[in-house]
């Protein structure tokens, strides 16, 4: 299993009701922060899992998976386990 980060990234913000011009006009972005494994690390996007599972001594499924594009990624930062899950083959 790859590395476990917290990423800082920048998302939309949207709202499906009615706003006021005034309301509209103070809409900006948000700042999301998503904690999880790297699943891929490609030049355009970084998909991270919050969960996985193993069968066998490899990973068969991933939970809560995001797919962030590496532009709206303002920071990212390895974090430490206080104890290190089994280790598991991705592949």
């Amino acid at each position: 299993m790859s590395n476990l980060e917290l990423i800082e990234w920048v998302d939309c913000l949207s709202d499906d009701g009615w706003l006021s011009v005034d309301e509209a006009d103070h809409q900006t972005l948000a700042t999301a922060y998503t904690v999880g494994f790297i699943v891929k690390d490609e030049p355009d996007f970084l998909t991270v899992a919050g969960s996985f599972n193993t069968y066998e001594g490899a990973v068969n499924q991933y939970g809560a998976v995001w797919t962030i594009p590496k532009v709206a990624i303002q920071s990212r930062t390895q974090l430490k386990l206080a104890s290190k899950p089994t280790e598991v083959d991705g592949s």
